[in-house]
C-alpha cells in the first residue's frame, strides 16, 4: 500500500473511532497493522474470509465483537419505541384519554402465603412490597384512543377491571385490544411483603417491575419489554421476556430468567443463603455478580459468538474452539459443598458475553 493509502486508512480509522463506531483498543490494533510490514496475500474465501486457522480465529472474533455490540444497542432500540407504549399512550392514531381507577381491599387473615393473576397489555405492571398486613392497593391507569373524551370514558369502562378477595389478587385487562378497542392497561400493585406471593403476571409491549417482595412459584412474562427486580427473594421464580433486559439486584433463592434480544444482569443479595441462577438469553450479554468470602460457586456457562471474564478460582474458562468465538467455563470454588451458604450458577447465551464479578 502505498503512502497516500496508509494516510486515507489511517483517517478513516480515527474517524470511526470518533463516530465510537470501534473501540479504543480495536482503533490502536488497526493502527498497529498498518505500520506492519506487508504481508504476502492470504489464500481467501471468494467472500472474503481468510482461510488459515489463526486469521479465522482472528476473524470471528472481531465478528463477535460486532455482534455484541448489536446485541446490546437492540434492547435500547426496543425500550425506546415500547416506552411510548408502556402507559398506553398508542402514539399512532388519534387522540388519547387517560383515566386512572384505584381498587383497595383486604385478604383474608391467617394465610401465609397469596396469589397474583395479572393478564393485561400494552402497558407496564409494577408490583411493590409496603409494610401493610393484609391491605392491598390496585391502582389502574387505563389510556384510550376515540374521537371524544366521552366515547374514550365509556370504552374505559369497558375494559380492565381489578379484584381482591380472600388470597388472590387479580387483574384481568379484557377489552379489544390493540387494534379494536386501541386501549392500553398499566397497573400499579401495593403488596404486603410479609406474605409470599404465588400465581402468574403476564403483559405485553409493556414491563414488569417488582420491588421488595417475596415470590414462591410465580412467573413473570411480557413481550416487548423489560423485567426489573430489586431486593426480592424467591422459592421459586420464572421470569422471562422477549425483545427486552432482565436486571436482578439484591435477589435471593431459586431464580430462573430468559430473554431474546436483551441483556440479564443479576446481583446476588450478599445475606441470601443457598441461591440457584437458571440464565438464558440471545443477542445480549450476561452479568452475574455476588459475594465470594464465604460462598461456594459452582459455575457452568457457554456461549458461542462471545467471550467469558471470570476469576473464580476452581473454575476452569476455554476459550475459542473450531475458528468461531465459543467458550465454557465449569467448575467449583473449593470446599463448595462445605461452604454455609451456595451459589449455582447455570448461564447460556448466544452473541454475547458472559461476565462473572465475584467480590
Amino acid at each position: 500500500m502505498g503512502v497516500g493509502g496508509v494516510d486515507q486508512e489511517r483517517m478513516t480509522i480515527l474517524r470511526l473511532l470518533e463516530e465510537k463506531k470501534i473501540t479504543a483498543e480495536e482503533a490502536a490494533e488497526l493502527l498497529r497493522a498498518l505500520e506492519a510490514p506487508a504481508r504476502p496475500q492470504r489464500n481467501r474465501f471468494f467472500f472474503g474470509v481468510p482461510t488459515g486457522p489463526e486469521e479465522l480465529s482472528r476473524h470471528a472474533e472481531r465478528l463477535a465483537r460486532q455482534g455484541e455490540r448489536f446485541a446490546e444497542r437492540v434492547p435500547e432500540m426496543v425500550e425506546r419505541f415500547v416506552g411510548r407504549m408502556e402507559w398506553g399512550g398508542l402514539p399512532f392514531f388519534g387522540p388519547s384519554f387517560r383515566f386512572d381507577e384505584t381498587v383497595d381491599g383486604e385478604l383474608a387473615e391467617g394465610a401465609p402465603t397469596a396469589r397474583l393473576r395479572i393478564e393485561t397489555s400494552n402497558g407496564k405492571v409494577r408490583l411493590q412490597g409496603t409494610d401493610e398486613s393484609r391491605r392491598v392497593r390496585v391502582v389502574l391507569h387505563k389510556t384510550v384512543r376515540a374521537a371524544s373524551e366521552g366515547e374514550a370514558r365509556a370504552r374505559a369502562a369497558a375494559f380492565g377491571s381489578a379484584t381482591v378477595r380472600e388470597g388472590e389478587v387479580t387483574v384481568i385487562g379484557d377489552g379489544a385490544g390493540w387494534f379494536g378497542g386501541a386501549y392500553g392497561l398499566a397497573v400499579d400493585i401495593f403488596l404486603p411483603r410479609a406474605l409470599a406471593w404465588g400465581g402468574s403476571v403476564q403483559t405485553s409491549n409493556g414491563r414488569i417491575e417488582a420491588e421488595s417482595l417475596r415470590f414462591q412459584g410465580i412467573e413473570l412474562v411480557t413481550s416487548n419489554g423489560r423485567i426489573q427486580l430489586i431486593d426480592c427473594g424467591a422459592a421459586d421464580l420464572r421470569a422471562r421476556s422477549s425483545n427486552g433486559r432482565i436486571e436482578a439486584r439484591r435477589v435471593s433463592g431459586q431464580v430462573r430468567v430468559e430473554t431474546s434480544n436483551g441483556s440479564l444482569e443479576v446481583q446476588v443479595d450478599p445475606a441470601a443463603g443457598d441461591n440457584v441462577l437458571d440464565l438464558q438469553t440471545s443477542n445480549g450479554p450476561i452479568r452475574i455478580e455476588g459475594p465470594l468470602e464465604g460462598v461456594g460457586w459452582r459455575l457452568d456457562a457457554d456461549t458461542s459468538g462471545g467471550q467469558i471474564h471470570s476469576e473464580l478460582p476452581g473454575v476452569t474458562v476455554n476459550g475459542i474452539r473450531a475458528g468461531w468465538p465459543r467458550a465454557s467455563a465449569h467448575g467449583s470454588t473449593p470446599d463448595y459443598d462445605a461452604q454455609a451458604r451456595r451459589l449455582s450458577c447455570n448461564v447460556r447465551t448466544h452473541n454475547g458475553s458472559i461476565t462473572v464479578n465475584a467480590y
